[in-house]
Formats: C-alpha cells, sequence, structure tokens
C-alpha cells in the first residue's frame, strides 16, 4: 500500500470536497460572518484550504487567523494564501488548541474541522475529552459569536458493491478513532451535548454532501484512490482474501477495473456541521 503523509491526504480530500466545505461554510450566515467585517479563527487549520475559503466567504475588510501546530501545514498555509492573493486577510500561527495564544474575547468566531475526535493522545488526537478545547475556543470567542466544528461523517463510494462496503466500513479501523464499547458521547455525532456543555447556545446540526461524479480521471481519480487508502487501507487485516482481492480490484488507480473509472461512476461523502453561539458569561 503506498504511504500518504498527512499533508497530502488532507490536500487530496479538500480537492475533493470543495464545493461541500464550501456549502457549509455559507450556511453560516449570522452577523459576525455577513454584514459586517470580522475576524475569526480557523482552529487546527492545516495547509491552509479552509482558511483561505474563510477569508473568501467574508467581506472584503474580514481577518482569518490560522492556527495549527504543524509547522510544515504553516509554511503550506502561507504559500497558498500568498498565491491567492489574500496574504493581507490572513495570518498564520503556530500554537496548542489545548492554550491558545490569544486573548480572552478576541474572535468574532471560531471555525474548527476534522480535528476535535475523540482519541488518545498517543495516537495523534487530542485526547478523549473534547471539552478542553471547546473551552478554550469558548474563551477567544466574544460572547454572541460563532463556533462551529465540521466532521466527515460518512461516504458511499462503491456503488454496486454494497457488501463489500458494508464490511469495510464495519471493521474497526474505518470506525476508528471510536472504540466498541465506548460512550456515545465519545462520537462525533454528539458534538451537540458537547457545545451545550460548553455552554453555546442556538446548537445546530446540519448534514452536506459532496457528490463525485463519472469521470474521475487524473487528479480526481488520484485523489479518490488516496481516499480509499485512507479510509480502508488499515482494514485489510480484518479481511477474508475474497474481500482484500476485490478492494485491490475495484480501489486501486492502476487497476484496470477502478471503479471510478465505470460509466457513470456516482459516490457521495457527507460533511456534518455542528455551531452554536457564545453566551454573555462573567469574567
Amino acid at each position: 500500500m503506498p504511504e500518504h503523509s498527512y499533508l497530502g491526504l488532507a490536500s487530496a480530500m479538500h480537492r475533493l470536497t470543495e464545493l461541500v466545505i464550501r456549502a457549509a461554510m455559507s450556511e453560516l450566515s449570522f452577523p459576525s460572518l455577513s454584514g459586517r467585517a470580522s475576524c475569526g479563527l480557523d482552529a487546527a487549520c492545516g495547509n491552509g484550504d479552509h482558511s483561505i475559503w474563510l477569508a473568501q466567504a467574508l467581506l472584503p475588510e474580514g481577518q482569518v487567523t490560522g492556527l495549527d501546530i504543524c509547522r510544515e501545514g504553516l509554511l503550506q498555509a502561507r504559500k497558498a494564501s500568498a498565491k491567492a492573493g489574500l496574504a493581507d486577510k490572513l495570518a498564520y500561527i503556530q500554537g496548542d488548541l489545548h492554550s491558545l495564544p490569544f486573548r480572552d474575547r478576541a474572535f468574532d468566531w471560531a471555525w474548527c474541522a476534522d480535528c476535535l475526535w475523540p482519541g488518545p493522545k498517543s495516537q495523534g488526537f487530542l485526547g478523549m475529552d473534547p471539552m478542553p478545547v471547546l473551552e478554550e475556543l469558548v474563551r477567544v470567542v466574544r460572547p454572541g459569536g460563532l463556533i462551529a466544528i465540521l466532521f466527515w461523517s460518512s461516504q458511499r463510494l462503491l456503488p454496486g458493491h454494497p457488501y463489500l462496503e458494508a464490511r469495510l466500513n464495519a471493521t474497526r479501523a474505518a470506525c476508528y478513532p471510536f472504540q466498541e464499547g465506548g460512550s456515545f458521547l465519545d462520537h462525533i455525532l454528539s458534538a451537540p451535548v458537547w457545545l451545550h456543555q460548553a455552554g453555546l447556545e442556538k446548537i445546530r446540526g446540519q448534514t452536506f454532501v459532496a457528490d463525485l461524479h463519472t469521470a474521475v480521471d487524473g487528479q480526481a481519480g488520484d485523489d479518490l484512490a488516496a481516499c480509499f487508502q485512507m479510509l480502508w487501507g488499515r482494514a485489510m487485516p480484518e479481511l477474508s482474501e475474497a474481500d482484500k482481492a476485490q478492494f485491490e480490484r475495484l480501489c486501486h488507480k492502476s487497476s484496470p477495473d477502478f471503479i471510478a473509472n465505470r460509466p457513470g461512476y456516482y459516490g457521495f461523502i457527507t460533511y456534518t456541521l455542528f455551531f452554536g453561539l457564545v453566551t454573555s458569561r462573567p469574567r
């Protein structure tokens, strides 16, 4: 199996899902994102793609600060922002989500995408409890401001092979980092509970669909093949030999039976957005 770096995978997934991420951003039609200039935080900004899309959604005077712990990602983000002509609207800072290097009430809103997955710190996650990070986001967003968190929540990518896809999705690797026997609060769809516990109000959830159409070729085909590996590559030890062979045949770009090369190919990925407003609170 080819190895894919985190940043490389992020770029591939963002190319596949840019339209749906922008659609989710456009749903945030609060005063803090429309009608006046605002300043916001892209928490765990990675390679900066989301920061750029957020900046493009704001009025010309709006400002976005991207924060990430990964220096390499921030270097990519700065280059991408300059290339997009947005260097004056974007700033990037290295920092830890558990201890944000900003004063209280510094921002009108905060955005955090595909980051607050409950999982062990030893395996690169923020920990089993998302509350410390959410409490930091609440601290740095003004009362009445917006906090939004986004998660990749599902996919259907192997049309005509529902049993194989079901078995792939039922593996422990595919359900990772959620663990069998865990609390429902450890699942991303419990994010409204997290936001309530963090003191937010007017909490909402909404799911958006990224449509993948034929013909998926060139860069899109490479990106979809990387997506298959990200989702299911680690599941191979849990599969039968027959399922392994079918996965190799359908999901590798070099295979003559690569599924996305089929006429009329269609698949989809869903993202679920949760958001709420910071209540007035004593300091």
